[in-house]
């Protein structure tokens, strides 16, 4: 089809309708991340308000949108800003400034929508705004390279261009990247918290440290396209993040500020040390070893190059690169320093299913009824669940005294609290 586009007047009220009925896709996949700062959607509200003009918004007619109950949504390809700002206006979430002047002898400081005259309310829902509407002539690429030139002739980078790609493992990643340990992280703000998600995620799946170049995590994004965030790998890591971070909020310094190359190290060895040891209860222990680890290194560097501890200066020249060996190498230094210093971090029991004998025992000695005190029903033997007391992911032994009987219903809630932990 010919590239069109046509130049529309819509309403604010138009605008609202099309929000609410799901017509105005907000995250077309080249979209960042980018939230306007308060000060910006207070100034754009007043704007609208006196008047002054505000620059067109473009919309794409996408052809690759189709849906049985919709007959049309259109991309926003420039001005999610300034409509999500007016939307929030419209819900109270964003006021006028403080500093606003009157409008036709209306006070309008620090006002919301709701608190406006009714005739104010009327008027802003019958400003028009100017929209471009680009018709499905109009490819991806196009749109892209129209993004881009929008947003001062910066090009898409590697987080934002895998955010392109089709689909799940886009949505697993920006769901994981929402962990709080990125909030005590220096990472880029387009995407960062995202690409660092990916990478630790595609040395996950692969079962050993590996390259993360941007053509492996492509391929890694195309070849599991159908994860979800019950995959076991996905699992794994979301038990990673959040260990993470609840370490590092318990620890001597909640906010270290870490860089990519620590958190993709630590979340590596997090995820690993999981699989032997009971961590669930050294989470200010770990952060603690990391933080002194880190000291340490840096004052190593400080030193004259005679006095300095040549692992540390080996450790220094591995963060400055994501290469395999880098990597391999962080890691084996960072797990057996931790491990050293939290010396009574117990091993996990290498068994983790009881025996068809302890089973028998369990049940016997529980009677055949949930020991869930809520609970408390009988159980037939084919169908209970020989429980850890104390859970095997927490140290618990698969041992006799360590057992007890639990209906199918209740050992299930107890393991998604224990996995979602």
């Amino acid at each position: 089809m010919k590239k069109d586009k046509k130049n529309q007047p819509f309403t604010i009220s138009n605008l609202k309708f099309l929000i609410e009925k799901g017509r105005l896709n907000f995250n077309p996949r080249y979209q960042r991340g980018f939230v306007w700062k308060a000060s910006q959607k207070e100034l754009l509200i007043d704007s609208l308000i006196l008047g002054y003009d505000v620059p067109k918004l473009y919309f794409h007619d996408n052809p690759e949108y189709s849906a049985p109950d919709i007959d049309f949504q259109y991309d926003v390809v420039d001005g999610q800003q300034r409509l999500r700002t007016i939307q929030g206006f419209l819900e109270g979430e964003v006021k006028l400034p403080k500093e606003a002047d009157d409008y036709k002898g209306e006070v309008l400081k620090s006002k919301k929508f709701d608190d406006l005259s009714d005739d104010l309310q009327m008027e802003f829902l019958n400003m028009t705004l100017d929209i471009v509407i680009l018709n499905d002539g109009y490819v991806q690429e196009d749109i892209e390279d129209m993004f881009s030139r929008f947003n001062n002739g910066e090009p898409l980078n590697a987080p934002e261009k895998r955010n392109s790609l089709p689909g799940n493992f886009k949505n697993v990643v920006n769901d994981l990247a929402n962990s709080s340990i990125f909030l005590r992280c220096i990472l880029s703000k387009r995407g960062g918290a995202a690409d660092a998600v990916a990478k630790i995620l595609h040395v996950r799946i692969n079962g050993s440290i590996t390259g993360i170049s941007a053509p492996a995590l492509r391929k890694r994004y195309l070849d599991n396209q159908g994860i979800t965030d019950k995959s076991p790998f996905v699992l794994e890591t979301k038990r990673a993040l959040n260990f993470l971070g609840r370490a590092f909020k318990a620890s001597n310094n909640p906010d270290p500020r870490l860089k990519k190359w620590a958190i993709l190290t630590l979340a590596e060895v997090a995820a690993e040390m999981n699989k032997d040891y009971a961590l669930k209860d050294f989470e200010a222990e770990f952060a603690n070893a990391f933080l002194k680890f880190e000291a340490e290194r840096i004052a190593n560097n400080e030193l004259d190059d005679s006095e300095q501890d040549s692992t540390y200066s080996e450790v220094t020249n591995a963060t400055r690169g994501d290469s395999q060996a880098f990597a391999q190498f962080r890691f084996d230094k960072l797990r057996d320093f931790i491990i050293r210093e939290i010396e009574e971090l117990p091993l996990k029991d290498s068994q983790r299913a009881f025996t068809l004998e302890q089973r028998q025992a369990i049940y016997h000695l529980g009677g055949g009824v949930c020991a869930n005190s809520n609970c408390q029903k009988e159980v037939e033997f084919s169908e209970f669940h020989a429980d850890h007391v104390l859970p095997f992911v927490k140290g618990g032994e698969t041992k006799l005294s360590n057992g007890q009987v639990l209906c199918a219903p209740c050992n299930l809630k107890k393991s998604a609290s224990v996995q979602d932990s």
